[in-house]
């Protein structure tokens, strides 16, 4: 018997069969597909009963958890989970759904783990990006405590290895060096990170305190609010203040030489006082200094000398320029038809530059040193190393 073939007709009817078919089919598997349980890749469950789920960050990474442990955990959470009304999610196994766009899955994540003692979690060597992201949420939700296991060690490699790798005017790892010894309470390192901030800090047009490309510190941490940690105040004030004291005795010594009061230190002062050729030589010391340190002042922009609030760089930037001037000043050769104390050769005594440079470079150093923050910093800094086991203070 010879097969049958089939008209056209018959083909697309069958076509359109197996289409309606198909469709049928991936209506069908969407359907089981949605009444399904997140798969495990999309949930971590901390608590295998945990009757409360968090979705944390604009992802909404779910944490299933056990309500009385996060409760317990700080004050915060207490009122967070009392106060606030969170409604069943229809399709979970858990009675009541928080959410938490703006958190950080990873950090808190990390604490939640660590109070449903999962304590395999926390990294041995945390990078200094960890270790702020971490502060950031023990500090939203009062959790320092949870992380006193490991602070004093996470501390001390800051202190003693990370921070010593940082580049001279890296304010940004500075900044969240100062947030971190902040929350875990080490005064060590917020001591250095202020120190480190005050040498660097620029000031812009609007007296805010900026890294070298204009980027103001507040806007570098836009994640914490450094209303909290007012030593940024304090590093803008002390900035000024050494501006102004290494700046004042570059200009009395300016002044004295314009008003003829700068001495010759070569020249006994009875010999000059009875010596005509020992006057002129007097007068031409003083006036080679005078020239000179003008001029070196003019090339490094310090002529006339500024004010404090006319200089935008930093400290540090201010200290090179002055050593630099400083270095260039000239003193007089002796004449040769005279021959006053030879040995002090070139009138060496009578050059102002390497006592102001020393002044200048022991005004940084003794004001820098000083720079620890208030009172009301210390004593935050030693309630927080109460939390967190951070003694050595």
């Amino acid at each position: 018997m010879e097969p049958s073939i089939d008209s056209e007709s018959d083909k697309r009817q069958r076509m359109m069969s197996l289409d309606d078919t198909e469709l049928s089919l991936a209506s069908l598997s969407l359907e089981r597909a949605a009444s399904l349980p997140p798969s495990r890749a999309d949930v971590t469950r901390l608590d295998e009963h945990g009757d409360l789920q968090l979705k944390i960050g604009p992802d909404k990474k779910v944490f299933v958890v056990d309500s009385r442990t996060v409760l317990r955990s700080s004050a915060v959470w207490a009122s967070i989970l009392h106060k606030r009304v969170a409604m069943p999610d229809p399709d979970s196994t858990t009675s009541v759904t928080v959410e938490l766009p703006d958190d950080d899955p990873w950090a808190l994540g990390l604490l939640l783990a660590i109070i449903h003692g999962d304590f395999s979690r926390p990294p041995a060597s945390p990078k200094l990006e960890e270790l702020f992201r971490l502060t950031i949420a023990t500090h939203k939700y009062d959790m320092a405590h949870v992380l006193r296991p490991w602070a004093a060690k996470w501390c001390d490699k800051l202190d003693h290895k990370q921070m010593s790798s940082f580049e001279a005017e890296d304010a940004l790892s500075y900044l969240r060096s100062l947030w971190i010894a902040w929350e875990l309470g080490d005064s060590s390192i917020f001591n250095s990170a202020a120190r480190a901030l005050l040498k660097l800090a620029e000031v812009d047009g609007d007296d805010n305190l900026v890294d070298e490309a204009g980027v103001r510190f507040d806007d570098m941490l836009n994640e914490v609010h450094f209303s909290s940690v007012d030593i940024l105040e304090a590093i803008a004030e002390t900035r000024i203040d050494i501006i102004e004291a290494v700046l004042d005795p570059v200009d009395k010594t300016l002044q004295a030489l314009l008003e003829g009061t700068y001495q010759c230190l070569t020249l006994p002062r009875d010999v000059q006082a009875k010596d005509e050729l020992a006057a002129q030589i007097e007068s031409d010391c003083t006036t080679m200094v005078l020239g000179s340190l003008i001029k070196a002042l003019v090339k490094e922009d310090l002529f006339p000398i500024p004010s404090s609030s006319d200089i935008f760089e930093s400290v540090s930037q201010l200290q090179s320029r002055l050593r630099r001037a400083l270095s260039a000043v000239q003193t007089l050769r002796p004449h040769t038809t005279v021959d006053l104390h030879a040995d002090r050769e070139f009138h060496m005594s009578c050059n102002p530059g390497p006592h102001l440079i020393e002044t200048i470079d022991e005004i940084c150093r003794t004001k820098i040193s000083a720079l620890l923050g208030s009172s009301a910093h210390q004593e935050h800094i030693r309630a927080q190393a109460a939390k967190t086991g951070r003694y050595d203070i």
